[in-house]
């Protein structure tokens, strides 16, 4: 009996100890990585070995670590939601951020590793009409100290139209020019460039 009473205080430190363990958020177990999905030749995600299109969201975390490296959704095995990925080397800091609609890309962000917004397009694929080797709308990029450097709408045709300015890696201004469907209308435009002018309105006959 006299061993009992002994035991009974240590049983309250362990307990106490134990209790305290479990609340400190050192020990909880990371959040795991998943899951994996493939694309397959229909061009839908599905999770692996898995027989209907996937609807969730993917995640991938640096090994050993709760840094989020990697997250996309997709709804019914399209892309749908945003879909983020951080630089591996500071995971802090946001690299890309891509919009998707039912699979169509609407919106494009990505950073350069000080921070700075590297360049946003609202650009569309060209697919439905035949050409999805391009995109068609606006591009902004950005140099490392937040400076632009370049910025342009593209047409369906991919070519430049509307206000265009463009300078080079050592931020020498290029362009500065109006264009209308491919076409210099008028503005600043590197010397040796000899961009075609836009034809004359034909004369209307009475």
């Amino acid at each position: 009996m006299l061993r009992s009473v002994h035991f009974l205080p240590i049983l309250g430190i362990v307990s106490m100890l134990c209790l305290t363990q479990c609340d400190d958020p050192a020990v909880k177990p990371l959040p795991k990585s998943g899951p994996k999905v493939e694309q397959r030749a229909d061009g839908l995600y599905y999770e692996l070995e898995a027989q209907m299109p996937f609807t969730g969201r993917s995640v991938h975390y640096l090994p050993k670590t709760d840094a989020l490296l990697r997250e996309q959704s997709f709804t019914d095995g399209r892309p749908d939601g945003y879909e983020r990925r951080w630089f591996r080397e500071n995971p802090k800091q946001i690299e890309s951020e891509r919009l998707w609609v039912r699979g169509d890309p609407m919106l494009i962000s990505k950073w350069w590793p000080n921070g700075q917004l590297r360049e946003i397009s609202a650009q569309r694929e060209a697919s439905d009409m035949g050409r999805p080797d391009i995109a068609f709308g606006s591009y902004v990029k950005f140099f490392a100290d937040g400076r632009m450097k370049f910025k342009a709408h593209y047409d369906h045709l991919f070519r430049w139209h509307g206000h265009i300015i463009d300078y080079d890696d050592e931020g020498k201004l290029m362009w500065d020019a109006q264009f209308k469907h491919g076409v210099f209308v008028s503005g600043t435009r590197p010397p040796e460039e000899a961009a075609p002018t836009l034809p004359a309105e034909p004369t209307k006959t009475k």
